[in-house]
């Protein structure tokens, strides 16, 4: 029996015990298992559906009698409420099965053929996931589970690609008996600190890229090869170790400056750059290396050796290039290729194979005594990471990782170097740490003193402040110190003082700090701040004959905007604009410049203006015998008003004044700044009268609810909204059941209040009506007496009212075999409507689509099959339009296939509705909308992820799959409707998703307004990503992207001049001008080229640009530059012959140009360090 059965089977019989006796049920509070009504299943055992209470969740062997196979896509979709799940036996767990499921913690998934792509995308409160016995972990599987920190695996063939990429996971172990880690696999996990890899056969490019806190890596067992960046951007990771790696693709530890330890084992080869730029590598043995890339432990600065235990590899160029000036290449004796004293230009030596070499004792070793009594922190210093050593009574040695040796006790200790490939270990060196011995310290001179003058002419109460009683402290002149008593020493005549800290146990006295107290000196006055200032405000609207009085030429003052004063001449200041001034007594013999006392000069104001009585104001009688809530209207909040018979006025709050009684009352408006009290107006509040109410309110299109067409409808807009109808009116009398077509415009779910009165509009009875979805009947009692109907409007909500009438003989069928129907418009394409069988249909009110009197209709659909796979083929899907009585107007087909599409088709004249009909299989209606032109009949075909070409992602990217499909994007979506030059960041990959080794053709066409061709282009791509320019013409509002044979992959779409690199077979571009000349950008091959825009640069025409650069293998070459004009025509050429590394050649720019064009060599590929002036 295997584990997976056992676990059902335990779960079967807790089943049977709970059914047995409750008292289990109490015993164990937090357990609950699922009814076969939880879940939804179909006839072939797929799980399509959930509608239980979530919690934890076990998947039962059957429901229903049914015995279930698989998880259907999207079947837990969104359920918040599950908690943990465990899943044994099925064949597969299907797209997007368990999909933001945002409280799902725990995942127990065993013996299940396939997690299907994005299974269990953002989950984003998952922890915990054991994963036994599974044949493949899909795309994106639990990409974005951003708390997921423990992962357990175990027989797993394949992870796929970005199976984990974004995962909390800290540490990883996967072990199988074949597993392949796809591409980005466990990218940017950040907090993964160690992977254990047991039999993993292959590990694809970027599979832990960017996973910056790992720490360790070891791969065990099977042979396994590692791809192209596995572990570039690991800035922490310090060991490596590889029992049966076969190779190492290009830069897969690339710039990893903390690998310490490196353990290759059995690798044969190893790419280019591969451990390019790992500084912290000090050794690294090759036994079984036979073919070594360009630069590939280029850049590791702290490398003394490489040994070879094998025949001499092929290598390519600069492999150790940047190693420590006395790097050695050792290889063992009979051994066939390598070459002394040097071998490609490194320096050699030979390990004899019968016996290895004996080391020297090591030197200059200084053994330090502790510095306390314990005794416990001795060092030895001068020491290295190849040294070890042990105590004198000790047999066992300890290796050395750090320049000291510390923490150690007084004695001899015995150091060598340990031993090493090649060498055995060497002669001891003895030191000794002797025992500590306690000697007094010295210490410094006092800082932070300060002096205080004596403050009279006695001169003798002088002090120096900032002492301790540690202190003792003379006079220059005198001989004895005498000691500091409190934190200030007193009393002094001036003098130069010595002042240091007193001898004490551990300590000699310390340094002298010489103070001086100065002489008493004189000391000027302070003057308080000018009284009885008065400020005159300007005259006239010129506003510059403000004036300051009660000042005198003693005085001086400045705006206090300004910094200098000026001198007061009388006894006032004239000629002042309005502002802020300060005015103070100014300096004068014995005495500082006074306090500042602060005036104000206003605007200048004009005499207040009279107001009139106000107008429009209307009172509004009250509406009740009660005559305590009349209204007077038109006011505003300047105003104030009083009854007739009172004296005070009462300021105005709102728009209206409410809660009055009827009277006379008097309004004006109130006095404000430059204003006197408006003239009264006479209001006045008639005493109540019964009038028929206002029949609507907030509300519009009141017929329509009762003219019998079911596709006019009467609206109520708010909350405090209503329409009031005659019941005799809707053909309908009191004790009628009453049928009303109503929804809310948004076609939520909402309560419907509605009030029955009577014939004096008083409530003799209120009900409600809980409606939702689009235009459904609803039906209630009208009570005896009514004679009209009151329906109240909502908050959230437009109500729409289509009719109101006797319920009898009302019936309507508008879907059959059908669900979701409103998804078809609720604005997301990634939610859509069903329908199940070819029998089944849905019928759309044109109104409902925003369609009604267009004259075209847009169908994003597409169909599956019953186990919600992809369909295979096409399908042709009836269409039907009818008039307002559902009579056939005209018919016509769409041809769908299995992927999304979007189709588009005429709407026949007269029609208000359209029917869809099903196939022998599902179609899924993600969307209809309104096609605004008469355009060609699909937005994009045969193509996904439209919106990576826009998203400013440029590793993310849109596809196109086959020569017959393309993506037409609107340029105003892209922000590019008014831009001239527009740049394409594109490439093509095989159907195997392998990069492209040929160009291919690819149709660019622009179209305008009407989707009609106004120009096009063909660009020849290659396989990597380039860029590529096209220009828009002036009517161009939309592009169109055709496919090729091949995935044609739209990375960007951009404007050239705000994005103005451009290049072919290249890569690195802005390194070329980063100002760092340690980086650089690359050309590939003849063909390839890169393109750079001057001002980015920083040059422009007319300069001498400076160009840094050289072949990879620093060969003479003759490189071709080209000077282009703003719309990229070429105005000259220039050429550079070049030789040797990081040389610098220059070039006089051409006056009218805007680009320059590099193009690459044969051959080597060429390196751009720098571009500049």
């Amino acid at each position: 029996m295997n584990n997976s059965a056992l676990t059902k089977k335990s779960h079967k019989l807790i089943a049977i015990i709970l059914c047995i006796g409750m008292m289990f049920l109490f015993s164990f509070p937090g357990f609950s298992l699922a009814a076969d009504s939880d879940f939804v299943i179909n006839g072939s055992g797929v799980i399509t559906g959930y509608n239980g209470s979530g919690g934890d969740i076990v998947v039962p062997d059957s429901i229903n009698g049914i015995e279930v196979t698989s998880i259907g896509n999207d079947a837990f979709y969104g359920k918040t409420s599950i908690h943990s799940v465990e899943i044994e036996g099925l064949t597969k767990i299907g797209d997007r099965a368990f999909q933001n499921c945002s409280n799902l913690e725990s995942v127990i998934i065993k013996n299940v053929g396939n997690i299907a792509n994005d299974a269990f995308y953002q989950c984003s409160g998952l922890k915990y996931v054991t994963i036994e016995d599974v044949s493949t972990i899909g795309q994106r599987a639990f990409q974005g589970c951003s708390n997921l920190d423990t992962v357990n695996m175990e027989d797993v063939s394949n992870i796929g690609i970005d199976a984990f990429t974004g995962t909390g996971i800290k540490n990883l172990t996967i072990e199988g008996s074949g597993t392949s880690i796809g591409q980005r696999a466990f990218n940017a996990c950040t907090r993964l600190k160690s992977v254990t890899m047991v039999n993993v056969t292959s590990i694809a490019n970027e599979a832990f890229y960017g996973c910056s806190n790992l720490k360790s890596v070891s791969i065990q067992g099977n042979e396994t090869s590692i791809g192209a960046r596995a572990f570039q951007g690991c800035s922490k990771l310090q060991s490596v170790e590889m029992e049966k790696v076969s190779s190492i693709a290009v830069e897969a530890f690339y710039g990893i400056a903390s690998l310490k330890d490196l353990h290759i084992g059995s690798v044969k080869t190893i790419d280019s750059r591969a451990f390019n730029g790992c500084t912290s590598l000090t050794s690294v043995a090759l036994p079984n290396v036979s073919g070594i890339g360009d630069e590939a432990f280029y850049g590791c600065s702290s490398l003394l050796n490489a040994y070879f235990t094998n025949n001499a590899p092929s290598v390519g160029n600069r492999i150790f290039d940047g190693a420590k000036s006395d790097f050695f290449v050792y290889y063992l004796e009979g051994t066939a290729g390598f070459t002394t004293p040097t071998w490609h230009g490194y320096q050699t030596m030979m390990i004899p194979d019968a016996a290895n070499q004996e080391q020297v004792a090591p030197e200059g070793l200084v053994g330090v005594a502790p510095t306390t009594a314990a005794n416990d922190n001795g060092k030895i210093t001068g020491v290295t990471s190849d040294l070890e050593y042990r105590f004198d009574t000790e047999t066992t040695y300890t290796a050395v990782s750090e320049t000291e040796i510390t923490g150690l006790v007084p004695g001899t200790y015995f150091v060598r170097y340990a031993a090493k490939t090649g060498y055995n270990a060497g002669e001891d060196a003895a030191v000794v740490i002797p025992e500590y011995m306690a000697v007094n310290q010295d210490q410094p001179a006092p800082e932070g003193l300060s002096v205080v003058a004596p403050t009279s002419v006695a001169g003798n109460d002088g002090q120096i402040l900032g002492v301790t009683t540690a202190m003792e402290y003379k006079l220059e002149t005198s001989a004895e110190y005498t000691a500091v008593t409190g934190t200030s020493i007193t009393g002094l005549a001036p003098g130069i003082y010595y002042v240091r800290y007193a001898a004490a146990e551990g300590y000699n006295v310390g340094d002298d700090a010489g103070v001086v107290v100065p002489e008493y000196s004189v000391v000027n006055q302070d003057q308080a701040a000018p009284t009885l200032l008065t400020w005159i405000a300007p005259t006239s609207p010129a506003n510059n004959d403000g004036q300051i009085t009660g000042v005198t030429s003693a005085m001086e003052y400045r705006l206090s905007t300004a910094t200098d004063y000026t001198v007061v001449t009388g006894t006032a200041i004239t000629g002042l604009v309005p502002g802020t001034y300060f005015v103070r007594y100014a300096a004068a013999e014995g005495f500082n410049a006074g306090a500042e006392a602060t005036v104000v000069i206003p605007e200048y104001m004009p005499v207040n203006q009279e107001q009139a009585a106000p107008a429009g104001i209307v009172g509004v009688a009250p509406t009740t015998a009660e005559n305590q809530d009349g209204q007077i209207t038109g006011v505003t909040t300047a105003m104030e008003y009083r009854l007739s018979t009172a004296t005070d006025y009462i300021s105005v709050t709102e728009t209206s004044i409410t809660g009055l009684a009827a009277g006379t009352y008097y309004v004006r408006y109130a006095a404000t700044l430059g204003f006197d009290a408006g003239a009264d107006a006479v209001v006045v509040i008639p005493a109540y009268a019964f009038v028929v109410p206002e029949l609507s309110k907030y509300a519009n299109n009141i017929p329509h609810g009762k003219d019998g067409d079911l596709n006019t409808y009467a609206n109520i807009f708010h909350e405090e909204g209503y329409i009031i109808y005659g019941l005799s009116d809707l053909g309908l009398q009191d004790s009628d059941e009453g049928r009303y077509v109503i929804s809310a415009s948004d076609r939520s779910a909402q309560t419907i209040e509605l009030e029955y009165l009577d014939s004096e509009f008083q409530i003799i009875s209120a009900s409600t009506l809980d409606v939702s979805g689009y235009k459904n009947a609803y039906t209630d009692r009208i009570p005896n007496g009514a004679v009209y109907v009151k329906i109240k409007g909502k908050t959230d909500a437009q109500i729409n009212i289509y009719e109101m009438r006797t319920n009898e003989g009302i019936t309507a069928e508008l879907y059959k075999n059908a669900s979701n129907l409103t998804h078809a418009y609720d604005g997301k394409i990634n939610t859509y409507a069903n329908i199940f069988s070819n029998d089944g249909y849905i019928v759309y009110p044109l109104s409902v689509l925003d369609l009604d009197g267009k004259n075209r209709i847009e169908f994003t659909i597409k169909f599956t099959n019953d186990d919600g796979s992809f369909g295979d083929g096409n399908e042709s899907v009836l269409l039907q339009y009818l008039d307002a009585d559902f009579n056939v107007i005209d018919t016509d087909t769409l041809d769908i296939s299995g992927v999304a599409g979007s189709y588009a088709a005429q709407i026949a004249d007269g029609s208000v509705y359209v029917k869809i009909s099903g196939i022998a299989g599902i179609v899924n209606i993600h969307e209809i909308g309104r096609v605004s032109v008469n355009a060609s009949p699909s937005l994009w075909r045969n193509a996904n992820n439209q919106t990576h070409a826009y998203d400013e992602i440029d590793t993310s990217y849109a596809n196109i799959f086959t020569p017959g499909g393309y993506i037409v994007y609107k340029l105003s979506d892209l922000g590019l409707d008014d831009v001239e030059m527009l740049k394409y960041c594109l490439k093509y990959m095989n159907y195997d998703i392998t990069l492209g080794t040929s160009s291919k053709s690819v149709l660019i066409e622009c179209l305008d307004e009407n989707l009609d061709v106004v120009a096009s282009r063909t660009l020849d791509i290659t396989g990597d990503k380039n860029s590529y320019v096209v220009k828009k013409p002036s009517d161009g509002m939309y592009v169109r992207i055709n496919g090729t044979s091949g995935i044609v992959n739209i990375h960007e779409i951009e404007d050239l001049a705000s994005n103005p690199d451009l290049w072919q077979s290249a890569n690195n571009i802005d390194h070329a001008y980063d100002g760092n000349l340690d980086t650089y950008s690359n050309i590939f091959g003849s063909n390839g080229y890169i393109i750079y825009k001057l001002s980015v640069l920083g040059l422009a025409g007319g300069d001498e640009a400076v160009y840094t650069l050289n072949a990879s293998d620093g060969s003479s070459q003759t490189v071709e530059l080209e000077y282009l004009d703003e719309e990229l025509n070429e105005v000259s050429t220039g050429s550079l012959d070049i030789a040797g590394y990081d040389q610098d050649y220059t070039d006089d720019i051409p006056g009218d140009a805007e680009y320059v064009r590099i193009n690459g060599i044969s051959g080597p590929y060429l390196s751009i360090r720098e571009i500049r002036e």
